[in-house]
């Protein structure tokens, strides 16, 4: 029953078989109330992957097939997009390995820690700690 289900047409496993592109167009477009707040909230997470530049991805994709740097980009947006409250964010040479957009994207994130008022620490290449307020 549950595998059978459509939105629009689409069922799961053609939501999960879509680029995170294409899948953020096809969410915007579901317009019902009912189901708003998980909208907004998946919205926000596909956008975080297309930010930090893995709009070609799909969902289904196994993670073991994943480079370094998309495993990376992709925990980074998970830890980062929670609605966790009162977290403390360490992040140890984040940037490292990253295509330099891709820096650009990962560091939009982390500015959106500052926006909403967290704390983020980050430790330099060598050592050095810095924090932001």
């Amino acid at each position: 029953m549950v595998r059978s289900a459509k939105i629009d047409g689409k069922s799961i496993a053609d939501c999960v078989m879509m680029p995170i592109s294409d899948l953020i167009s096809f969410v915007n477009q579901i317009d019902s109330p009912s189901v708003e707040i998980v909208l907004k909230d998946l919205i926000k997470k596909l956008e975080s992957l297309m930010t930090v530049g893995l709009s070609y991805l799909f969902l289904n994709r196994p993670t073991s097939t994943l480079s370094g740097g998309e495993s990376q980009r992709i925990k980074m947006t998970k830890h980062l997009t929670s609605a966790l409250a009162d977290v403390l964010y360490i992040f140890d040479e984040p940037s490292v390995g990253l295509h330099p957009e891709d820096i650009l994207g990962m560091t939009t994130i982390i500015e959106g820690l500052k926006r909403e008022r967290l704390y983020k620490i980050g430790l330099d290449l060598y050592g050095r700690c810095r924090a932001t307020l």
